[in-house]
């Protein structure tokens, strides 16, 4: 639970200062809500959870 816990904190920050360098060059598009529903399903398997914990621990490993 920790781990998914961490995990959206990290996607949100990052969505947001995705959503903001958006912003800056045009109005974004948002996806539709079952579009986000399928991405969703896929993010939080358990492989790709892995595999996000690692990337954001290899980014930040300082």
């Amino acid at each position: 639970m920790w781990l998914s816990c961490s995990l959206l904190a990290l996607f949100l920050e990052e969505s947001a200062r995705l959503q903001t360098e958006a912003t800056r060059l045009s109005t974004p598009m948002f996806m539709e809500r079952d579009e986000a529903e399928k991405i969703a399903k896929r993010t939080f398997k358990p492989t790709s959870v892995e595999r996000a914990w690692d990337h954001f621990v290899a980014k930040y490993a300082d």
